[in-house]
């Protein structure tokens, strides 16, 4: 089995917070550096609280692009789950 986002083969691997891709190591490293990653954690936790296990994320919007939140807000209406990400210290 290979990574869904590059070529390596898949050894340990575990499931992006964005979509359903399958991530090696070093993919799901970079995952974590994106700025919308955060996000993604929150909405997906949010859909199992409300039982919805099968939650197919707020989409990969490519390591230079950006989630569309206002959407996402509009459609569910989540104002407290789609605000921006606050620094942490």
């Amino acid at each position: 089995m290979l990574c869904d986002r590059c070529p390596q083969p898949l050894g340990v691997y575990r499931t992006s917070w964005f979509n359903m891709d399958n991530l090696c190591e070093a993919c799901q490293k970079s995952e974590e550096k994106h700025p919308d990653y955060g996000f993604a954690r929150r909405m997906e936790t949010v859909q199992v609280s409300l039982k919805n296990f099968n939650y197919e994320g707020v989409g990969w919007p490519g390591e230079d692009g950006r989630v569309n939140r206002k959407a996402i807000q509009a459609a569910f209406k989540w104002d407290s789950v789609c605000q921006p990400d606050t620094p942490q210290s």
